[in-house]
């Protein structure tokens, strides 16, 4: 036996069973099997023993199994399934495929009883449906080039549709307008996948225009719609800035969007930027500019009454910094009020407008920054604050028009502390909420001490005052 039988002509082939419902567990292998003068083995009847080993020809086995009474053909030929013979060690579903795995194969004449190894190879090709049930990542070699591809799909021609590199990801679509329909690049709902449904893509991209559909059944989690993110900050706790996403409701972009082409939109496109509305009018007389950014109207400059809008004095609850008397402090600056005042059920603010409740901030920063504005807080913060009326150079825009200026805060003692005037800008809102914004454009909404005393900005709309 020992001189009469080897192996030539390995192969491997990655048949993809049918298996419903999982990863199929084997795969079809093929030998040819030839005595020792080169002659086939024609019709005979041999035992095989495979062993998959990893790293290398002589690593560790991981898989073994045998196969009995395995005919050949009239060509020498013997076809197994992998993964089909009797186990002698190893699990077929825990093989590592993305090691390199190597295949060993031992044969003898049925009617003998030690088994004679043929030879041993690496498996190139590793079916593809078995490598993505076992593993959950695509890891890169250690030593790969920046242009050195870490997955690559190729169409029938040979031409890369999708690849994914050290430092990005490209998509190459067809840019024939004349071709199939199923050119392009698409980001569409899981549902309605079948042939003969209606697929409504939420993006696509195409060569003669981009489209970009909403409002396509938004109850799903928050993981679900596509992104492109930084490489930086992939941690869980750390704040994922993707640079464009979109999801079923709104395609989010935090970078600069540049066409060459007309842009062409059927309904209303929204920049977060405010328009001026109507001047409103306190108690006292003052008279505040306002903004309207969103479906809200704002008061563009701080609160500066010292009477209730029923006419009640709200001393000892409000101050000014450094208890000034300057015009021009107050007008730019507006005074500070204890959350005492904001709750006093006679209503800081004008009549028709309110303290802002923890909807309205939420509605304001989401026109302004978009629904995913905390991912990217400053870039909504600097669209918040005025250009002016802060001491530290910064880059603000005032896009939004809401034009926040740096106040500060007092803190109560024998007489107020006053800290962080043309710094930063505390404005309270219902139930003890604060909307915080510093000169480097971060923006929060939090809470405050109620002793402290703290801006107000009023929105207009008829509310109960905070509680």
């Amino acid at each position: 036996m020992k001189k009469k039988l080897f192996i030539i002509g390995l192969l491997l082939v990655a048949m993809l069973l049918k298996v419903q419902g999982q990863v199929p567990q084997k795969f079809s292998y093929q030998a040819v099997i030839r005595n020792a003068d080169g002659t086939v083995m024609a019709s005979q009847s041999v035992d095989i023993k495979i062993s998959l080993r990893k790293t290398s020809l002589s690593g560790d086995v991981v898989y073994s199994e045998t196969f009995s009474a395995v005919s050949t053909n009239a060509q020498g030929v013997i076809s197994l399934y992998i993964g089909g013979g009797t186990v002698l060690s190893g699990v077929f579903a825990s093989i590592p495929w993305s090691e390199n795995i190597f295949i060993q194969v031992d044969v003898k004449k049925t009617t003998e009883s030690t088994y004679l190894t043929i030879g041993a190879t690496q498996i190139l090709s590793v079916p593809y449906a078995l490598y993505a049930g076992s593993v959950s990542q695509v890891t890169s070699q250690p030593n790969a080039s920046a242009d050195d591809p870490i997955f690559v799909v190729k169409n029938k021609d040979g031409k890369i549709v999708f690849a994914v590199y050290q430092t990005g990801v490209k998509i190459y679509v067809e840019d024939n307008p004349a071709k199939g329909a199923k050119g392009g690049f698409a980001v569409g709902g899981l549902s309605n996948q079948a042939k003969g449904a209606f697929a409504r893509d939420i993006l696509f991209v195409n060569p003669d225009s981009t489209r970009i559909n909403f409002n396509d059944n938004i109850t799903k989690g928050a993981k679900g719609g596509f992104a492109v993110g930084g490489l930086s900050n992939q941690s869980k706790s750390a704040t994922n800035n993707d640079f464009f996403k979109v999801t079923q409701d709104s395609s989010y972009f935090s970078t600069t969007v540049f066409a060459s082409a007309n842009i062409t939109s059927t309904g209303t496109i929204s920049s977060g930027a405010g328009t001026a509305s109507d001047p409103v009018q306190d108690i006292d007389g003052n008279i505040y500019q306002t903004v309207q950014i969103g479906t809200q109207v704002w008061m563009k400059e701080n609160l500066r009454t010292t009477h209730y809008s029923y006419g009640k004095s709200i001393y000892p609850y409000d101050t000014t910094y450094n208890s000034t008397t300057n015009v021009d402090t107050i007008k730019n600056y507006g005074r500070l009020y204890s959350y005492f005042a904001v709750t006093d059920t006679s209503n800081v603010c004008p009549n028709g407008w309110h303290v802002p409740s923890p909807p309205d901030w939420d509605s304001l920063l989401v026109f302004v920054g978009g629904p995913y504005w905390k991912r990217d807080s400053i870039i909504t913060g600097l669209r918040l604050m005025d250009k002016n009326y802060w001491s530290v150079p910064n880059k603000a825009n005032n896009a939004s028009g809401f034009s926040g200026r740096a106040a500060g805060q007092a803190m109560p003692s024998t007489q107020w502390i006053f800290s962080g005037f043309g710094t930063n800008a505390n404005w309270w809102g219902r139930f003890g909420t604060v909307l915080k914004l510093d000169s480097g454009g971060g923006v929060v909404v939090g809470s405050g001490n109620p002793s402290n005393a703290f801006s107000v900005r009023c929105v207009k709309g008829k509310g109960m005052p905070a509680k």
